[in-house]
């Protein structure tokens, strides 16, 4: 694999910064996404570009929440604008909240969910036309440990981490006869 297009969402920190930064040292077209990129995002924003220019690496930042549907639809259409395609996303951004599962409200347990889950259903939704298009694609779905065990204080981001373990798993078997793997 080499000079893909990828997509990191949840590029502001952690795996998805790493992840984002490593993808465009080994020449891939690299468009980390994140919230806020001209807010408390802009010093990651600029760390980024900062990076890839002294490496002589295309990496590019795009606002993306993942939470917000019509954001990750216009983020999707910005990169296959530009690039004409989308070869690989890494579903990547999450929110880790612990505490006495019991104490959640439902509205808690909803932004865990909208970020962890439904933030790849979002993004896959946007992505997979043109994967199926180009007869092929990869959809990376970064899950946890905490995705096959539960551990006290766990619970809500356990049961994201499950779901999207299983989203990733009936995409497996659903898509490979369009050539795009998901894992």
């Amino acid at each position: 694999m080499s000079g893909k297009i990828v997509v990191v969402t949840g590029a502001s920190s952690g795996f998805g910064k790493l992840t984002a930064l490593e993808l465009a040292r080994r020449g891939h077209v690299v468009v980390a996404t994140m919230r806020d990129v001209g807010g408390r995002n802009d010093p990651v924003r600029r760390e980024l570009l900062e990076a890839a220019k002294a490496g002589g690496h295309a990496l590019q930042v795009l606002e993306m929440d993942v939470a917000e549907e019509a954001s990750v639809n216009s983020a999707i259409d910005q990169v296959i604008a530009q690039h004409g395609k989308i070869d690989v996303l890494v579903n990547n951004a999450g929110v880790m909240a612990v505490g006495v599962t019991e104490a959640y409200t439902v509205a808690d347990i909803e932004r865990q969910f909208a970020v962890n889950f439904f933030g790849a259903v979002r993004a896959d939704r946007a992505v997979l036309p043109h994967m199926r298009a180009a007869g092929g694609g990869l959809l990376v779905h970064v899950t946890s440990l905490m995705g096959r065990v539960v551990a006290p204080f766990f619970g809500v981001y356990s049961a994201s981490k499950f779901a999207l373990e299983a989203l990733a798993e009936a995409y497996r078997y659903e898509l490979s006869s369009f050539g795009i793997d998901s894992v």
